[in-house]
């Protein structure tokens, strides 16, 4: 018995570990449209649209990207997740920067006070390893306004559980 618990768990484990992660890539759309709430397996995409790349808005992968369509875009997942990065481009070079906060249950966990646009598209990895459950960017106050899209929006869902969870959860198929 205590062997076929043993295996359960390795097994629970290694699946989660292989799991791949999620690419939001707007590609579904056209024209200039609101991101629907579960787009994604996202909750909510707040002050976010799809709309077709061009030479001011780059895809990572044609045709879409996801624009602001506010002065604050806030994307919240509605669950806890680990972003891994997204592709980020926004006219202007060096002119407006953004602010970019990762959110966990309302508390900032990790910021970058100027995200700087530079006018080509460039690839963002994030360096905070942690959950996060919301991403914010946003112009910071006193700048002028400007557009940024992000594509190719990648993470992966927190299927990490505690030991004990895993134990228990494992043990509850045995009774």
């Amino acid at each position: 018995m205590k062997a076929l618990l043993t295996l359960a768990i390795l097994a629970f484990t290694v699946s989660v570990a292989l799991a791949d992660p999620i690419v939001v890539d707007f590609d579904e759309f056209s024209g200039l449209t609101p991101l629907p709430a579960g787009y994604g397996g996202v909750a909510s995409w707040n002050n976010w649209a799809s709309t077709t790349g061009n030479s001011d808005y780059i895809p990572l992968s044609d045709p879409n990207v996801a624009i602001n369509v506010g002065v604050a875009s806030a994307i919240e997942f509605g669950q806890e997740v680990i972003l891994h990065g997204f592709s980020f481009t926004g006219p202007n070079p060096g002119i407006f920067p953004v602010h970019l906060k990762l959110m966990l249950v309302g508390q900032v966990v990790f910021e970058i006070e100027e995200f700087h646009t530079n006018g080509t598209a460039f690839i963002w990895e994030s360096p905070y390893e942690g959950v996060i459950d919301a991403m914010i960017l946003d112009q910071i106050p006193g700048t002028p306004y400007g557009f940024f899209c992000i594509d190719d929006l990648t993470y992966d869902l927190n299927t990490v559980a505690t030991e004990s969870t895993t134990l228990s959860q494992v043990k509850a198929l045995f009774r």
